[in-house]
């Protein structure tokens, strides 16, 4: 799909400098197509290793977005980065963002996902570089949660980040000093937001280690779904409707820049809570609850594709959250957002997907189709 001239929420992509940290990641990928296909001209930073039936490669990144290999965590190399670059605009997603990875590497995962994101707002301060900075953060913040304690609904945008793991606990770290930056330093910083999403899936993710992706390519593989705990509650959002978030909440920050703060900032004018948007699908056919838990994910699955569910022997899994749920009604009125795929949908077509594996012809065209769903999606009036 070409470069189009379109507004979204009031603002204009067309020609604008774009960064997307992780920009070699699942969403990074498809978030850099989307601004791409958006009249966006798109800067990354990517990994060394990209696996060549990645959503980058196959959505034709390497074609359009200027890249560098740039480890956020290195204070100095980002702020040449942002020098060099000088972004009307900052995604922010590069993150270590698997829990048993995190559990197994907890400082590297605390030095990327807060320390990383502690260089690029600051190195946004020091140079007074960029206008607009989406911050990503995750479902995880809320920490360890007993589902008797969860909100009916899920929590809302304005609830109190907890501890948990150490992904958990790294991102919810990474929130509180990102808003206490928004507070402390506001005429001096870009429009500052802050996403949460719950579990993304979708075309393109070559990460094994996902449910969804482990429980589709085990179905197609082997005909079964081996469960490993049964009871663990999860949101999911499908890809596309992710991305379609994150490209509405940038451009509905309208604090300005910290060009037109720092010339009439007022200190009643500033937010007094840093916008916080959150992104997931919270209606899952039979179940009342917000979210869904892993028994009747892997038995979705296999009725989807014909395979068969086993269950586990241990009903919540060890030093991970036992449930987590967004209520995402305030990011709904605020954005005019609501996810186009349903969670059914979303499986059916990632099976699609697995079974075209070995065709990059095929991958390709189911990619390119989900790429111009995005663009329609977030110029929509009321998606």
């Amino acid at each position: 799909m070409g470069a189009v001239t379109v507004e979204v929420n009031g603002f204009e992509w067309q020609g604008k400098k774009v960064l997307v940290t992780g920009a070699s990641g699942f969403k990074g990928a498809w978030l850099s197509r989307a601004l791409h296909d958006l009249g966006a001209r798109v800067y990354g930073t990517i990994r060394s290793d990209v696996h060549p039936d990645s959503a980058y490669n196959l959505l034709g990144c390497q074609r359009f977005a200027t890249v560098y290999h740039t480890d956020v965590v290195d204070r100095e190399h980002v702020n040449e980065l942002i020098n060099k670059i000088v972004p009307d605009v900052i995604f922010h997603l590069a993150a270590k963002a698997l829990v048993p990875m995190a559990l197994r590497y907890p400082r590297r995962t605390y030095d990327v996902n807060f320390t990383g994101t502690l260089n690029l707002i600051e190195a946004c301060r020091e140079e007074k570089i960029c206008e607009r900075l989406l911050i990503c953060s995750t479902d995880h913040v809320f920490g360890h949660v007993d589902p008797a304690a969860l909100p009916a609904r899920g929590f809302d945008e304005r609830t109190r980040v907890s501890y948990g793991g150490p992904y958990d606990t790294s991102k919810a770290a990474m929130e509180l000093m990102v808003r206490s930056y928004h507070y402390s330093f506001w005429a001096e910083l870009p429009a500052v937001g802050i996403t949460r999403c719950a579990n993304v899936f979708g075309l393109g993710d070559t990460n094994a280690r996902r449910v969804i992706p482990y429980f589709i390519s085990s179905a197609k593989d082997t005909g079964k779904v081996d469960l490993q705990y049964n009871l663990n509650g999860r949101q999911f959002i499908y890809v596309t409707d992710a991305i379609v978030g994150y490209i509405k909440a940038a451009a509905s920050l309208n604090e300005g820049g910290y060009r037109e703060k720092r010339t009439a900032a007022r200190p009643d004018s500033r937010s007094p809570f840093t916008p916080t948007f959150h992104f997931a699908i919270e209606d899952y056919g039979d179940t009342h609850s917000p979210y869904i838990q892993m028994l009747a994910v892997a038995n979705l699955t296999a009725e989807l594709t014909g395979a068969r569910a086993n269950p586990a022997t241990v009903d919540y899994a060890e030093n991970e959250n036992k449930v987590q749920a967004l209520n995402c009604d305030a990011t709904r009125r605020t954005l005019g957002w609501s996810p186009h795929v349903s969670f059914a949908e979303g499986i059916a077509k990632l099976a699609e997907w697995f079974d075209a594996r070995g065709d990059t012809s095929a991958l390709a065209r189911l990619a390119e189709t989900d790429a111009e769903l995005i663009v329609k999606s977030a110029i929509s009036k009321a998606s």
